[in-house]
């Protein structure tokens, strides 16, 4: 400002003086001046782990890099453009893009929660002041803070399966002969009378349990601040839980949102065929599925065909010999997080081959090997025979669709039948990301609960109980 002092004097001719009278004038500058953006986005998208251009996890920086590229300049020229004083506010909005008044930026964290449902993110307020206080009209923008990577999925277990069918517990008649003394029990029951000792009636009806995947996305979702897991130790929370789709457009596309893994199956049949599909056969008994595929390792129960993958004593053989069908079943899992972000998609293989059931009796035949020349998993061997074990992934010893490892990871009755969603101490609800947050999956818990599962001894030998791939259960 510049100011100006004026003094009013007067005299008469006897040279009386008036009292001498001042007036102060002050010029200053009172046109604000103006932003003069370029072409510029209104909304600015800005990755929560950016450290360069902007860092998200620095305010200057973000207010630096939201100005860039304007230009300002004082109305009067008495200032500078260098010299002007850039003013950036941010506040943030609901889901409607009103004001939630008192916020400001919250540094590194990622706002608003989802790309598209949440709002437009930060209302930036952009002004310019010169050095009189003038203030120029403002510039709005928009900043969202989001997640632009995309979730990863890892198999549980292997990625590859080979597996058989397996039918109802015996509840007739039994074949001849017809009892056999299990190698693990050393109790006496209904079986094919193959030699060996590897040969035992089923536990339980039994349905192929997926393994599953889980999803990690570097904590923007399943974040462990959220309650999500953290089961293989790397410090991103883990998120579980799955939707089973029958077609495949919705598991591709997500089709029920964020935060769920979408599972679709089908068999190699055409049109596919879902393993719901395939399960209510087996269940009905009505399996009827004879697949072109052959595997050239198994060919038979007959030892007198060449390669067959049994070796028994022809004393013990019967009339009943068949090859071996097999089936191969894809199940493939897809999970987007709540940028939109879409995981690529993950692909299993299982190959089904087909076991023989004599009269409502049904047997778990072992030793024999698959496609890869590799023995197949005894249904249940507490290490004993051998052979690996059914991992507690895939065993479900009651059939409500949820494996024995959960169920003891859970703290669910593996032996008895709930129904998924409801409130109750049988079945838990897989289709919920709650189910995982509210339960106690501590390591020290998890162990805990695992340590009752059959075959526990062989907790023992992990690599560690975080990794997932060398659990008992997976």
């Amino acid at each position: 400002n510049t100011q100006y002092l004026i003094k009013y004097e007067v005299a008469d001719l006897a040279e009386n003086n008036a009292p001498e009278q001042y007036r102060r004038i002050i010029v200053k500058d009172t046109m604000p001046p103006s932003i003069q953006p370029s072409s510029f986005e209104t909304t600015v998208l800005v990755d929560y782990k950016s450290i360069a251009n902007p860092d998200a996890r620095s305010l200057t920086s973000v207010k630096d890099f939201l100005v860039n590229g304007f230009s300002a300049v004082d109305a009067n020229n008495f200032d500078l453009p260098e010299n002007l004083g850039w003013v950036v506010d941010f506040q943030k909005t609901d889901a409607s893009g009103i004001v939630i008044p008192g916020t400001t930026y919250v540094p590194g964290e990622i706002f608003p929660a989802t790309r598209n449902g949440d709002g437009p993110g930060y209302k930036i307020t952009i002004k310019v002041s010169d050095s009189s206080g003038n203030v120029s009209q403002p510039v709005i923008r928009y900043l969202k803070i989001g997640d632009f990577t995309p979730p990863t999925l890892t198999m549980m277990g292997k990625s590859e399966i080979h597996d058989f069918f397996r039918f109802g517990k015996n509840t007739t008649t039994p074949p001849v002969p017809n009892t056999h003394t299990d190698e693990i029990t050393g109790l006496e029951h209904d079986a094919t009378g193959f030699g060996g000792g590897a040969h035992r009636m089923m536990l339980a009806e039994y349905n192929f349990t997926d393994p599953g995947v889980y999803a990690e996305d570097e904590n923007a979702d399943w974040a462990l601040s959220k309650g999500y897991p953290d089961l293989n130790g790397n410090g991103v929370g883990e998120g579980f839980a799955t939707v089973r789709k029958s077609d495949r457009v919705d598991m591709d596309t997500c089709s029920e949102g964020a935060g769920l893994i979408h599972v679709y199956s089908f068999m190699e049949d055409v049109p596919p065929k879902t393993i719901k599909y395939w399960q209510d056969l087996m269940e009905g008994g009505a399996y009827g599925y004879i697949s072109s595929a052959k595997v050239p390792d198994v060919k038979g129960e007959d030892p007198t065909v060449s390669g067959a993958g049994f070796d028994f004593n022809s004393s013990n053989k019967t009339t009943d010999f068949t090859n071996f069908d097999m089936t191969q079943i894809t199940i493939e899992y897809r999970v987007k997080d709540h940028w939109d972000n879409y995981s690529a998609i993950a692909t299993r293989l299982v190959y089904f081959y087909e076991s023989r059931q004599f009269g409502n009796y049904a047997f778990y035949a072992t030793p024999i090997t698959d496609a890869a020349n590799l023995p197949f998993e005894d249904y249940d061997n507490n290490g004993s025979t051998g052979n690996p074990s059914l991992s507690g992934a895939r065993k479900d010893t009651d059939g409500d669709g949820v494996s024995d490892f959960w169920e003891f990871a859970l703290g669910t009755d593996p032996e008895k039948v709930g129904v998924p969603g409801a409130v109750d101490k049988y079945t838990p609800n897989f289709s919920t990301p709650s189910t995982f947050q509210n339960a106690d999956l501590s390591i020290s818990n998890l162990y805990d609960s695992l340590s009752r599962m059959n075959a526990s001894g062989r907790l023992t030998y992990m690599r560690g109980i975080g990794d997932f791939n060398a659990t008992i259960g997976l």
